[in-house]
């Protein structure tokens, strides 16, 4: 980090060499023996001279020493940094053995722990170890007629699952016992847990690069395990695409924080570069969400460059990495159609071809409204130039597997009623608790915590801070007579006064930019906390241990002196260190003395059934979450899962649903006739789920109710009537085939417990 020897090195950098001295200031040269008068005032200017070597060898001195301290500084830091991210690994590993007691139970029911797509995902890692050859791993996964029964899919093109393929392949190398001696789902678990060890890592370094004290960074991994329900849910949600991702995620935000600092070298931003290059190809790989992370970081990758922050080619740079990150993504799954219509893709083309209309001389003007209404311009042209290519890549790439998630963004925003409109798609992610806003609980945890207020107060100083930068620069863009412009897109030093304090520091510009767009779609959507959450962290250790903070306070009370600002730096930030680590240990120390055991004996009972009373080729259908499951612990195929990003699958759940609506038994029967279902299997906590007061109309057969154009439950009232919803003419069917006769002729229950039931499909499959 060489912001840590930036100190010294600017003290060394001032300081002159008398053996590099002109003649002038090497003091007057010796006479010959000639001249007694200049010999004698040779002899008395030459303990001047010593004097003058003197102190510049006691201030080499000093700076020699100075230096050695400021490596020993930054070597400690990197140490604790990485004890700090292993014990975090270790603390992870240790909550889910305590929660799940998971060394100690059977093998199906640590697959049944796999919940939703962590099933689904684990499964393809467990597929690709057991099979007889790689040769086969790979076929299978390429020509895979498990996952949608009926159908041949490449899951490596439909799915993000390259770590469980790379980790695969890593497992059959090293699984000599000499090499590797463990269990294929500690590899992999172990895995995780050393990425979120790295992902502590990448956290503290951060703020260590913003601040210029590592004790920041101590603080930010205080910040982020004392909320550590609110930034991670890594310990029961391993095999999710995020728990891969979110480590690059951050560790891009690094480099990047790095990348936008002055005064760097030309082979260092090169080097920078590189390192963000594989953070965004990781973090894009690994996740089928990563397009709009990129793309909210491409908001601020604009932004940052539209109130001239950030040089336009560093800004220019980033997103044509960007770009090809997505676009090797896009080749490694095989032409997914999600990345070339995605909005990300879209929106970079339009911001490179607004810098190219901007040329060199940007959006410089000669009046200070001039450069608020140029800023405008440029950005409503982009915005248009962004809706034109997505409209043409749409017309050039045909496929609406996307098309679902414009839908929800619409229906969010209040653009479109769902409920009216009967999209099952919309109402399905609308009624999830995870897509709904952020919960007061959580703002209340995050200040009981003492992480929102030093959150809030850094977010206010540095907004004010960067509109002041924003509208001195365009001041002195208006007065170039009176003052000496800076050029906003070059790296020339300069100081906080000469250029607007938050303009002489464009990284931390760019995080208050990031922190504004993941935070409002964190406010607005609850499954992305955690992209947000981490960032508060990162942004309330600036708040609290910024060292230029500490300068300026000194320097207002008449101190000018860096050591003690550097003193009072570390003092603050250790105090309030220990004041949360205080507040926060007794309920750390709770938890890991928390003695639990994974218990879900219907669903085991369930799958035990399934694996010893099914053939290998029969299939099931029943809830997205479930089937994930089955696939995981029986190795069946299915009909549906829960990787929602296909038109072909959303129309089949919404087919197969059909069983938790008020339909007739023909009807259903026929629905799972024509996917090949073998088996269907009814959740008693779906099919007879109470109402929510919070959500009405959010059950699973209300959602099926509604799209069938059937009112609910309740009496029909007048506005169902306008909307043209009717009483259904038939019961439901999840509740009627339990007791009626009738529907024996179409079906036979073959299994049931206390949660589930299990009816066998009867006639023949189409």
């Amino acid at each position: 980090f060489a912001r840590c020897h930036s100190l010294p090195m600017m003290s060394m950098r001032n300081r002159k060499n008398p053996d590099k001295l002109g003649p002038k200031e090497a003091g007057p040269k010796p006479k010959s023996a000639a001249g007694t008068a200049s010999h004698g005032r040779e002899s008395k200017s030459r303990p001047s001279q010593r004097s003058s070597e003197s102190s510049a060898n006691q201030t080499g001195a000093e700076s020699g020493r100075w230096s050695v301290w400021i490596s020993i500084y930054c070597i400690v830091g990197l140490l604790i940094a990485v004890v700090l991210g292993w014990r975090y690994a270790v603390f992870v590993s240790e909550l889910h053995e305590n929660n799940m007691y998971f060394s100690r139970i059977e093998t199906v029911e640590r697959e049944i722990s796999f919940r939703t797509e962590s099933g689904l995902f684990y499964s393809y890692f467990k597929q690709f170890v057991q099979a007889r050859s790689l040769s086969q791993a790979f076929h299978q996964l390429m020509h895979d007629n498990i996952t949608e029964h009926g159908y041949t899919i490449n899951v490596m093109e439909r799915m993000n699952i390259h770590q469980e393929v790379l980790l695969g392949l890593l497992f059959r190398v090293l699984r000599v016992p000499l090499l590797l001696n463990t269990e294929p789902v500690y590899f992999y678990l172990n895995t995780v847990w050393s990425l979120h060890g790295m992902y502590i890592v990448a956290i503290f370094c951060t703020v260590w690069a913003i601040t210029g004290g590592w004790a920041g960074g101590a603080l930010s991994v205080v910040f982020y395990v004392a909320n550590r329900h609110d930034t991670t849910r890594i310990w029961f949600t391993m095999p999710l695409r995020e728990s891969f991702s979110m480590p690059f995620i951050m560790a891009q935000l690094l480099f990047v924080t790095l990348y936008f600092q002055r005064k760097r070298s030309s082979s260092s931003q090169n080097l920078l570069l590189a390192a963000i290059g594989i953070c965004t190809f990781c973090l894009s790989v690994t996740w089928q969400f990563a397009q709009f992370v990129l793309l909210l970081q491409a908001f601020a990758l604009y932004s940052s460059q539209a109130l001239q922050m950030v040089p336009t080619h560093k800004v220019r740079n980033i997103m044509l990495i960007q770009l090809l990150c997505l676009s090797a993504v896009c080749i490694l799954q095989f032409g997914n159609t999600l990345i070339p219509r995605s909005l990300v893709i879209s929106f970079i083309l339009a911001s490179l071809m607004v810098f190219t209309i901007q040329g060199e001389k940007g959006l410089r003007s000669r009046s200070f409204i001039g450069c608020f209404f140029k800023m405008i311009g440029y950005t409503v042209l982009m915005f248009a130039l962004a809706a034109g290519v997505n409209i043409v890549i749409k017309m050039l790439v045909a496929e609406e597997a996307d098309g679902h998630i414009y839908n929800f963004v619409r229906a969010k925003l209040g653009l479109s009623q769902p409920f009216e409109d009967r999209d099952f798609d919309v109402l399905l992610y609308l009624c999830d608790p995870s897509f709904k806003g952020l919960p007061e609980e959580t703002w209340t945890t995050l200040w009981k915590n003492f992480l929102l207020l030093p959150y809030i107060v850094t977010v206010v100083v540095l907004v004010v801070l960067l509109g002041a930068s924003v509208m001195l620069k365009w001041w002195r863009q208006s007065h170039p007579a009176k003052v000496k412009t800076d050029d906003a897109d070059s790296d020339e030093s300069g100081d906080a006064d000469e250029i607007g304090w938050l303009a002489a520091r464009p990284d931390l510009a760019y995080h208050i930019l990031y922190t504004g767009f993941f935070g409002f779609v964190a406010v607005t959507t609850l499954r992305f906390k955690y992209l947000w959450t981490p960032h508060l962290c990162v942004l309330a250790a600036v708040g609290v241990s910024d060292k230029e903070c500490f300068q300026w306070l000194l320097g207002w009370l008449g101190i000018k002196s860096e050591k003690a600002a550097r003193v009072l730096q570390h003092l603050v930030t250790f105090g309030v260190i220990a004041f949360i680590v205080y507040k926060s240990l007794p309920a750390i120390r709770e938890e890991l003395e928390y003695l639990g055991e994974f218990y879900d004996p219907d669903t085991v009972e369930l799958m035990r059934w399934i694996m010893k009373r099914t053939k290998k080729t029969a299939a099931f259908a029943g809830s997205m979450q479930l089937m994930a499951g089955v696939k995981l612990c029986a190795g069946r195929p299915i009909t549906n899962h829960p990787h929602y990003e296909d038109k072909r699958l959303r129309e089949r759940t919404k087919q197969i649903y059909q069983f938790y609506g008020k339909q007739s038994v023909e009807l259903v029967h026929r629905n799972l006739r024509d996917v090949g279902t073998s088996y269907i299997i009814m959740e008693d906590s779906i099919c007879y789920a109470r109402n929510d007061p919070r959500w009405p109309g959010c059950r699973l057969p209300d959602i099926v109710d509604r799209c069938n154009g059937h009112a609910l439950d309740t009496e029909l009232e007048d506005e169902d009537k306008q909307q043209g919803f009717t009483p259904a003419k038939h019961l439901r069917f999840c509740q009627a085939v339990e007791y009626d006769d009738a529907y024996t002729e179409y079906f036979k229950k073959v299994f049931s417990n206390k949660t589930f039931r299990v009816y066998k499909v009867l006639g023949p499959k189409s």
